[in-house]
């Protein structure tokens, strides 16, 4: 099927392609930001066996375990914005952490928090401690 709209320069076309080992090129440079614009628009689901590399960026996913900011997984080089919840399964380690580098989630930046946060073991700064607020001790120091 292939069809023309000459006034607004829509064109919709059905078609398989076959090239064996041969890559298949659009040359069309309209850029997207829709799901319904760009140069390639495809209104079902698609199937990628390999990379994805989309301007600049490459996502990598897969269903092997994560082992590294490099490996497994999903893997976004840069930031990352999320704009729901966040359930993170598969982190079953248990061990405690004893240093900056230890434990089952460690961070290299800092951690900005701006809610409540519980401890429920105990704590060892190392650093510069400032605080704004009042602070209530339920036991003897």
């Amino acid at each position: 099927m292939f069809q023309t709209d000459d006034s607004t320069g829509t064109r919709t076309v059905s078609l398989q392609v076959s090239c064996g080992s041969i890559p298949v090129t659009f040359s069309n440079p309209a850029r997207t930001n829709t799901t319904s614009t760009g140069s390639v628009v495809i209104a079902g689901g698609t199937g990628i066996v390999s990379n994805l590399y989309v301007s600049g960026l490459e996502v990598y996913v897969s269903t092997t375990a994560c082992t590294s900011t490099s490996s497994g997984g999903l893997i976004v080089p840069i930031r990352v914005g999320i704009g729901g919840d966040v359930n993170i399964a598969g982190n079953d380690k248990t061990t405690s952490s004893i240093s900056i580098t230890s434990g089952p989630i460690v961070l290299a930046g800092g951690v900005g928090i701006g809610g409540n946060f519980n401890l429920g073991g105990g704590a060892k700064i190392t650093g510069f401690v400032s605080i704004t607020i009042n602070i209530s001790i339920s036991e003897e120091l």
